[in-house]
């Protein structure tokens, strides 16, 4: 998403530090344009799915306890019960 969702000319420096290689879209949309805001949209809602269905989210790398707690409230509120 850098490369179309972070605004037109902007340089997208991927090896910094370690290199001054740069990539530009002149084609980017703005940042703050429907696209970024339908793509986050869409990327929430299925972390949330996979959260309720699968019972795993991203935090469970860094707070497994607190992933814990995100699934048990988001299959409450779901009302889902694992099989």
């Amino acid at each position: 998403m850098d490369y179309f969702g972070s605004g037109p000319d902007w340089g997208y420096y991927y090896l910094w530090p370690f290199s001054d290689w740069y990539v530009e879209n002149a084609h980017a949309w703005e940042f703050q344009l429907w696209q970024n805001f339908l793509t986050a949209s869409v990327f929430l809602v299925w972390m949330l799915w996979i959260a309720v269905r699968d019972g795993r989210t991203p935090l469970e790398v860094i707070m497994p306890s607190l992933d814990r707690q995100l699934v048990q409230w988001l299959r409450q509120r779901f009302g889902w019960k694992p099989s």
